[in-house]
């Protein structure tokens, strides 16, 4: 009784803790043809929303110059458009500064997702699938092959993807969250035990 009073009073002052706070932003994105599991399969070429390049653009909330989306804990669904309506794969850019992304060049996307028109899931690229970078004619990187990214104390998270079977638009859901820590996940790990011993 005592432990889960303690247990559910530890969670509250960390989700408290943690609503308080909004300093991870999405930066940037490009957009570049891949197969279905995020293979760069057309070189170097690539929409993005960074004026620093002379890509074509694309947009994150309407906006295609320079966006910077503030991500906020919880769910955050992003729209994105692009006029390249076949296979993609979408790269994110983040920060835990309110600033665009705009380099180094080569840099890979801390997040990609792959997906055709119509698509309604994400599909993560695994590990060691080349991805498109950023900068105009930048070379293809092994991806890290994970669904989420830490940004500081933020984990942020892909769970969500739709993409128009028209072509050219869509969404992404992100999760923020807090970084899971070893003491949280002791606690998660003694919850557990307690629950199985009261069964």
């Amino acid at each position: 009784m005592y432990i889960s009073r303690f247990l559910g009073s530890a969670a509250l002052v960390s989700m408290l803790a943690f609503s308080a706070r909004a300093d991870t932003y999405l930066t940037g994105a490009l957009i570049y043809w891949s197969d279905a599991v995020g293979n760069n399969v057309a070189g170097a070429y690539e929409f993005d929303t960074f004026s620093t390049t002379p890509n074509s653009k694309m947009s994150l909330n309407g906006d295609s110059s320079d966006p910077v989306v503030a991500l906020l804990p919880g769910l955050n669904v992003i729209d994105f458009a692009s006029p390249h309506g076949t296979t993609l794969s979408l790269g994110l850019f983040l920060s835990s500064a309110a600033v665009a992304n705009s380099g180094p060049f080569g840099l890979a996307p801390d997040l990609v997702i792959a997906g055709d028109p119509g698509a309604i899931a994400p599909t993560i690229p695994a590990a060691g699938v080349l991805v498109s970078t950023f900068g105009q004619f930048s070379p293809s990187v092994a991806y890290h092959g994970l669904n989420f990214v830490d940004m500081g104390s933020d984990r942020v998270t892909v769970v969500g993807f739709t993409y128009s079977p028209s072509g050219g638009s869509g969404t992404v859901t992100l999760r923020v969250g807090p970084v899971p820590t070893p003491g949280s996940l002791a606690l998660l790990g003694v919850a557990g035990l307690l629950a199985r011993r009261r069964r």
